[in-house]
C-alpha cells in the first residue's frame, strides 16, 4: 500500500490547497459497496488484531496504546500508539527501525491541519496538538493480517524496546 511513498516516510506528506478529496468515482463506489457487506467481518478482525496488541505491548515503556472509553464500539480503522521520548526512542527512529530492520510499514494519521500549506495562514500555535502529532505512530491493523504477521509486530517491538 505504502509503496508509492518510495524510501519517503509516510509522515512526509503535504497539502497545498484544501478540497478535492470528497470526489468517488462509480467504480470506487462499487467496490465499497461490495467492502460495506464485509465490514463486520473486517471490523471483527482488526478488533482481535487490537486485543492481541493490547495484551502484549502493555507495559513497554513509552509506548502509550490507545484506549478505549467506555460504550464505544471501536472499528479500528487505525491502531495508533503514542512513542514518548525516552531512551532515545522516537516516532521517527522507531518507524525507520520497523521498516528497515524488520520489513514492517507504519503510518502517521494525521498531521496537524494548521502545519499544512493550505492552513499556514492561520498563524495559530497548538503545543499539545503538535506534541500527540510528534509522537503518534499507526501499527498495521488490517483485515488480511495474519497471526503471524500480528506476532511479527509484537516482536519486532520487544526487540526495539530491549
Amino acid at each position: 500500500m505504502w509503496q508509492r511513498h518510495g524510501k519517503r516516510r509516510t509522515a512526509d506528506y503535504e497539502v497545498t490547497m484544501p478540497g478535492l478529496k470528497y470526489t468517488m468515482s462509480d467504480i470506487t463506489a462499487a467496490v465499497g459497496l461490495q467492502q460495506f457487506q464485509k465490514l463486520t467481518e473486517f471490523t471483527a478482525r482488526r478488533t482481535r488484531i487490537a486485543a492481541s496488541y493490547d495484551r502484549s505491548l502493555a507495559g513497554l515503556p513509552g509506548l502509550r496504546l490507545p484506549t478505549v472509553l467506555d460504550g464505544v464500539r471501536h472499528g479500528w480503522f487505525l491502531y495508533p500508539v503514542l512513542i514518548d521520548p525516552v531512551g532515545g526512542r522516537t516516532r521517527g527512529t522507531v518507524a525507520d527501525e520497523l521498516r528497515d530492520a524488520y520489513g514492517i510499514g507504519t503510518s502517521v494519521h494525521f498531521k496537524p491541519v494548521h502545519r499544512l500549506a493550505a492552513y499556514r495562514y492561520l498563524d495559530c500555535h497548538l503545543p499539545i496538538t503538535e506534541q500527540i502529532a510528534a509522537q503518534q505512530l499507526s501499527l498495521p491493523c488490517y483485515p488480511t493480517m495474519t497471526g503471524t504477521d500480528v506476532q511479527r509486530v509484537i516482536d519486532a517491538l520487544h526487540a526495539i524496546w530491549t
